[in-house]
């Protein structure tokens, strides 16, 4: 009966491999959906809108600025889709540094006690190498004023085009 409770006697790296590479691939089969079938686009488009703070009232009863500055529905959907851009380029950069492939390229500074901040530094490799091109455009990428300065499109395509 305590047999399911019990610490497992031996860590099975190939299980755990396998699981890692099924969730990263059903993640990719889920790109690809929203790429390609524009209805589970808007369906996934209206769950991140109705999912933002942007929609609750403020403590006067009154909407957002951003969604009772226009009546016209596409400026409320690219104030949205910049509010998203803005999130996942945050994410990006929170979670690019320390994926397995990258780690060996950043570290970070102590942090500071009392706070939950921590600075990230790039070392670049000392040969060429593509992360050495790659880390100046993700930074493009993570950079407010830099996205749009150099556009996102272009800063994608050229990160696609790297990897």
């Amino acid at each position: 009966m305590e047999a399911p409770y019990r610490l497992p006697l031996q860590l099975d790296f190939s299980r755990l491999k396998a699981l890692a590479s099924a969730e990263r691939n059903a993640w990719e089969d889920y790109l690809w959906v929203l790429r390609e079938d524009p209805s589970f686009f808007v369906e996934t488009m209206s769950d991140y809108e109705q999912h933002r703070s942007e929609v609750l009232l403020d403590t006067y009863g009154q909407k957002h600025p951003t969604l009772k500055a226009s009546k016209k529905t596409f400026q409320v959907l690219g104030a949205l889709l910049g509010e998203i851009i803005t999130n996942i380029c945050g994410q990006l950069k929170m979670s690019v540094p320390p994926s397995p492939p990258m780690r060996q390229f950043f570290h970070h500074q102590p942090q500071e006690s009392g706070t939950t901040k921590m600075a990230t530094t790039y070392s670049p490799p000392p040969e060429d190498h593509v992360v050495k091109r790659l880390v100046p455009i993700l930074e493009l990428l993570w950079d407010d004023q830099k996205r749009f300065l150099f556009s996102l499109h272009t800063i994608v395509d050229e990160i696609d085009r790297l990897i």
